[in-house]
């Protein structure tokens, strides 16, 4: 996979002054080398990656972790286990899913959530899982951008939800990423707004 992403974005480079790609998903280790492939074909063009810059800006999603944001999931391309999950809580440990694993019949998801109440997922983890990213960006002298983020905000609880926007957007600042929310947001809900670091339109 990563000879033909190699050998397409030398390809493309060589056709076109300007490239809009988004290399970095669901922050992954493959990911990131696929951003130094492209670096390394990059002689002479700019690269775009949210609009028409003069320099690289690399772009990633985050969807860590995947049973908590992607609870109740039914598209298909798709986990099949998603729609089996629902209430799952955030941050997470064993304790926290125990009551809902009497719950989920299906076994496929039962085991994810018990895995994702054994990972304790928390705001340490995250900085831990996007450490990576902020490192080779450093060291690679780029500018990264997470233009998607976020949960199902119809099925994750509430509390849940808040509390994860938070933790990931403090992580982004802590980092000096720039970040684009996934889904729509309802800037006249204080709660929501103030998870993001934001204001509310309804602040005076």
């Amino acid at each position: 996979m990563m000879k033909m992403f190699s050998t397409d974005a030398m390809h493309t480079l060589s056709r076109s002054k300007f490239l809009r790609l988004g290399l970095l998903s669901i922050c992954s280790g493959v990911a990131v080398s696929n951003c130094s492939i492209v670096k390394a074909t990059n002689e002479s063009k700019s690269i775009l990656t949210a609009s028409r810059l003069k320099t690289i800006v690399y772009n990633f999603h985050c969807y860590v972790p995947f049973v908590f944001t992607h609870q109740g999931a039914t598209w298909g391309w798709g986990w099949r286990a998603w729609q089996f999950m629902k209430s799952i809580p955030y941050p997470s440990n064993p304790q926290a899913v125990e009551p809902l694993l009497w719950e989920i019949g299906d076994s496929e998801a039962k085991s994810a959530v018990e895995n994702y109440g054994k990972e304790e997922w928390n705001k340490a983890k995250l900085l831990k899982v996007l450490s990576p990213i902020a490192e080779w960006a450093k060291t690679n002298d780029v500018s990264v951008i997470c233009n998607e983020f976020g949960a199902i905000p119809w099925v994750a609880p509430r509390k849940s939800m808040l509390h994860s926007l938070k933790d990931v957007t403090q992580v982004f600042e802590t980092y000096g990423i720039g970040w684009g929310h996934w889904y729509g947001l309802n800037m006249l809900d204080t709660e929501l707004m103030q998870a993001l670091g934001l204001q509310s339109l309804l602040t005076p």
